[in-house]
């Protein structure tokens, strides 16, 4: 869309009727607007360019200009890269995805799950954004869903999912040895350190509510007593 010199008003039309999959609208909108038809047929075909490595090829076939063609030879290169890893099963490709594209600068992701009718993480390149706070670099970048992770968990029959830390650790001992407790986290324990700088009786209250069985309190050890116990 970037050669053809729409309004942002209209942009913003055709994003949401892509977005839709909304092929009636869209053809509308592009013959009031006379929209040649090289490009035309590109944009109508958008929101059907779904499926795996086939959709690449449909959409290098109706690509209109060399920017079209660098954006799927760059999504091509991703696809391949992930195919040798053994993960070309789990992808689909969905040209026809419009959304974020405001704040996205290249490939948007979303993960699902079996079971459940909404992705669990989503994520994408945005190698403006962190221009905006005095640094350009690239960058990209995804969210977790724990709460959507764990609801597909129990879609798929798994036992309830203990989330309790290990360990926790009053904020004045966490200031003294962040080494020492980051390599209890590459150890596999779950460390969570107090930010609301609670005294001794207020950790032990908050350890026992969480199931936490153990805290460090300035530099000393304290076995606590899980409710369950």
């Amino acid at each position: 869309m970037a050669e053809l010199n729409l309004s942002p008003a209209q942009v913003e039309e055709l994003r949401g009727a892509i977005d839709r999959k909304d092929e009636v609208g869209l053809g509308k909108s592009l013959k009031e607007w006379k929209i040649s038809e090289r490009y035309a047929r590109a944009l109508i075909a958008l929101p059907h360019l779904c499926g795996g490595e086939e959709a690449l090829e449909q959409a290098a076939s109706l690509a209109p200009n060399a920017g079209a063609c660098r954006a799927i030879e760059n999504l091509r290169q991703v696809y391949d890269l992930l195919s040798a890893q053994g993960l070309a099963e789990h992808l689909v490709i969905d040209l026809g995805e419009a959304r974020g594209m405001d704040y996205y600068t290249g490939i948007t992701i979303e993960g699902f799950s079996p079971g459940l009718g909404f992705s669990i993480c989503n994520g994408g390149r945005y190698d403006e954004l962190i221009g905006l706070y005095g640094r350009p670099l690239p960058a990209v970048g995804f969210g977790i869903g724990v709460e959507r992770v764990l609801l597909a968990l129990e879609e798929q029959g798994q036992q309830e999912v203990d989330l309790a830390p290990h360990l926790l650790v009053a904020s004045g001992a966490a200031s003294a040895g962040r080494a020492a407790l980051q390599r209890l986290r590459y150890r596999g324990l779950r460390v969570e350190v107090d930010v609301m700088a609670r005294d001794e009786a207020n950790l032990l209250e908050y350890a026992r509510v969480r199931g936490i069985r153990w805290i460090i309190v300035i530099g000393d050890m304290e076995r606590v007593s899980s409710p369950a116990s």
